[in-house]
């Protein structure tokens, strides 16, 4: 076998449904419906209007099709061959003669649909996890981009590392000049002996994501000091007197957020939303710094955390723990008994979480049931105020139509490195109460720095056949 690596692409042919019409071939099976329907209409008597349902019972369309009907026939509207009545039904438009020429020109133009090879640019990809296939001496790439490649291991890879079936290996691709061959590839690393039961390793050394912290972020952090200086109690707001409670998943193991409501003598509602100030500790310039600059973010596996912040932080001086005083940044809102943003302001405060609570917990005394941790006085005085806020905003919500997305999460239970078992964690109101809380917070806050300068997240406009097939989809429903 030749020392040079072989690229083979494993391109699954693609069967393109593919019929004549007087002007040339269709690409997929939308333009071969599209001719379909528009050949039925023309045998049709002028002025004849047709609903869905006779239209697919005429052409003997599968179920499974229906959706790419009805963007042939949002295609074929569009093009302004057919009309649709408010009543959902179908004729030819009064000049369909003379906007079929347009019509079927745009079929004319449709380019084959054998789909031509992607150039891939190996140099973006420094390592390439794969599996390798010891039956035929290939690395199987994990990569999305390259899950359709496999590369022909080397002999003395193999024989160096002592390879065996469904190793998980890094290596690297050297020489690449197009997407169908390369020189050869370098065996790096063996990340782990298989895939299975090592999952969260892989992932972890696939995306470069570190287990540990330097030393130098470490001699930072313990040289923090616990609790806060009279100075900067001083300069922030002392909110330690107020209820404020975490709300969290019973598994959380930090928490970063608390909540606090109360009715005011005009009937409005006050509630806070404190988030512990990670930039107390985290200073710009550090060690500690330019290490949570580059993690960006906590990792979340089903059974461990790889944290943006070393664990002394992240589960301690960071995390609004009951009964400890703790530096935070603050939206305090007022909203009207509809749940309208009446007013609210900013500031940096302290606090001292007078109770760690889990949804679970709230959802039961929520439902009038006072025998766990939260009972009937603590309800009254702390959660009933935060209830009253939450379906305030709910009620505004369902008047401004406001999305509600109801996703099951998932929870995935691990033992001895084996995934045993999964399940959809329950979402109940006391979940909502704090999902509302956040949201509100977020539109005060984009309220109030909206004309400053700053990086915003903007979203591009969807492709125009994204929204066709939205509206073929939504089209089924009326």
């Amino acid at each position: 076998m030749s020392n040079q690596a072989v690229v083979e692409r494993n391109s699954s042919s693609v069967k393109t449904n593919q019929s004549k019409g007087k002007k040339g071939k269709v690409k997929n099976k939308t333009h071969e419906l599209e001719l379909s329907v528009l050949t039925y209409f023309l045998k049709q008597k002028k002025g004849t209007k047709l609903n869905l349902g006779q239209v697919i019972k005429a052409l003997m369309v599968r179920r499974s099709s229906e959706q790419a009907l009805n963007r042939a026939l949002n295609f074929l509207c569009k093009d302004k061959v057919l009309v649709q009545e408010n009543n959902r039904q179908y004729r030819l438009h009064d000049n369909y003669k003379v906007n079929m020429r347009k019509y079927e020109s745009k079929l004319e133009g449709v380019k084959s649909s054998k789909k031509a090879r992607p150039v891939i640019d190996f140099s973006k990809f420094d390592k390439i996890v794969a599996i390798f296939d010891g039956e035929k001496n290939l690395y199987m790439p994990m990569h999305k981009q390259l899950n359709k490649i496999k590369i022909t291991a080397l002999k003395r890879d193999i024989e160096k590392h002592k390879l065996v079936d469904g190793n998980v290996v890094s290596i690297a691709v050297k020489s690449s000049k197009d997407g169908n061959t390369i020189d050869h590839a370098d065996l790096l690393h063996v990340v782990s002996e298989t895939l299975s039961g090592n999952e969260r390793e892989v992932a972890m050394y696939t995306y470069n994501i570190p287990a540990e912290f330097p030393e130098a972020v470490m001699l930072e952090v313990d040289k923090l000091e616990d609790g806060i200086s009279e100075q900067e109690m001083a300069r922030r707001v002392d909110l330690r007197h107020l209820p404020l409670v975490t709300i969290d998943g019973s598994d959380a193991r930090d928490f970063d957020d608390a909540v606090y409501a109360e009715k005011l003598s005009n009937g409005n509602m006050r509630l806070i939303v404190a988030i512990a100030d990670v930039s107390f500790y985290v200073k710009q310039g550090t060690a500690l710094y330019e290490e949570a600059y580059n993690r960006s973010f906590s990792t979340y596996f089903p059974d461990i955390v790889v944290p943006m912040l070393p664990e002394r932080l992240s589960n301690g001086l960071c995390s609004l723990v009951p009964n400890q005083d703790r530096p935070v940044a603050v939206a305090e809102m007022v909203i009207n008994k509809y749940g309208s943003l009446e007013s609210y302001k900013h500031y940096k405060a302290v606090i001292h979480s007078h109770a760690r609570l889990t949804y679970e917990e709230v959802q039961q005394a929520m439902n009038g049931d006072f025998s766990g941790k939260v009972d009937e006085d603590f309800y009254l005085s702390v959660i009933s105020p935060l209830e009253e806020a939450y379906n305030a905003l709910r009620y505004d919500a369902a008047v401004r139509g406001a999305m509600a997305l109801e996703i099951n999460e998932t929870r995935i239970f691990i033992k001895d490195g084996e995934i045993t078992e999964l399940s959809c964690r329950d979402r109940t109101d006391s979940h909502k109460l704090i999902e509302c809380f956040m949201v509100v917070a977020n539109i005060a806050s984009s309220l109030a720095y909206e004309s400053k300068i700053g990086v915003y997240r903007t979203h591009e406009e969807p492709k125009e056949e994204k929204i066709d097939a939205l509206i073929g989809m939504l089209s089924a429903f009326g």
